[in-house]
């Protein structure tokens, strides 16, 4: 089976989600990425924009959001957001922190990039426009989701959650999966000298191509490879690891772009939960 073969498109409410196909069969989890089609945001958030610390009007963000709440069946009481820093700090995410950052940026757990919780109900979200948003499930009951830019992938966030839900909650590495969502692809996302210097302390540049043509030393950079590596040494199994395979930059008219809309864009989201009722309803 193709790494995107676990995806599967759905639109309903006049939204468009992406959604992680095994998860929804199993029934036990839910997990999707909202795109950009549907919503009420206009002008450069034309679309489902969720981001609330890009410059868009209140009320078009919590509308968005709200009815990506109708169509997925949660309250936006239940989210959950981080403030997303680019660092590699993780939060263990109690019933306690329901509602942080779902209706305002100043409420989100702060100084944090990746979230963890083995408590049913509680929405796990995480924000991007480019950045590589991940979504993680254990069988033992535990979901989790981290923001990985190349400053929180050379931080190795991917790998970080795995060791914190091994740590925590006595999950197998071996069992976790991990969506690997719409983000920059190595087609588009062109990086300099210190991004390489980075990558090649992790000794992963393998995952950078150099661009021929250029004064200055530029390699293309393939963030879903660096993820994919870091996960395997982690301890994922290669067949657990789902890359969507889908480009921001070159795909703006599903996704937000910080690097092809110059900065003045909105952020789609992803999202993972565990049903209340330990079981997805028809």
């Amino acid at each position: 089976m193709k790494a995107a073969d676990h995806f599967c498109w759905t639109k309903e409410n006049g939204i468009q989600l992406l959604e992680i196909q095994p998860w929804k069969a199993g029934k036990q989890i839910y997990g999707c990425f909202t795109t950009r089609v549907g919503g009420v945001s206009t002008g450069n958030f034309d679309g489902l924009q969720v981001g609330l610390h890009v410059g868009d009007q209140t009320a078009h963000i919590l509308q968005n959001r709200s009815r990506i709440c109708e169509t997925i069946g949660v309250g936006l009481c239940q989210w959950v957001a981080a403030e997303q820093v680019h660092g590699d700090q993780i939060a263990i995410v109690t019933a306690s922190d329901q509602g942080k950052g779902s209706e305002t940026k100043e409420s989100a757990i702060p100084a944090c990039d990746a979230m963890i919780t083995n408590e049913h109900g509680i929405v796990l979200t995480t924000y991007a426009a480019d950045c590589v948003p991940l979504l993680f499930y254990s069988p033992a009951g535990v979901v989790a989701t981290a923001h990985a830019g190349w400053k929180g992938t050379v931080q190795n966030i991917a790998g970080k959650t795995i060791q914190q839900m091994q740590q925590r909650f006595g999950c197998l590495a071996e069992e976790i999966q991990v969506a690997i969502g719409p983000s920059i692809g190595a087609c588009c996302y062109e990086v300099d000298e210190v991004v390489y210097q980075a990558f090649a302390k992790l000794n992963l540049t393998d995952v950078l191509t150099p661009v021929e043509g250029k004064e200055e030393l530029h390699w293309m950079c393939d963030l879903w490879l660096a993820n994919k590596q870091l996960l395997l040494r982690a301890g994922v199994s290669d067949e657990n690891i789902f890359v969507s395979e889908l480009c921001t930059s070159c795909r703006t008219d599903l996704f937000f772009s910080h690097r092809k809309e110059k900065g003045k864009t909105g952020r789609f989201m992803g999202i993972v939960y565990l049903p209340e009722h330990g079981f997805l309803g028809e």
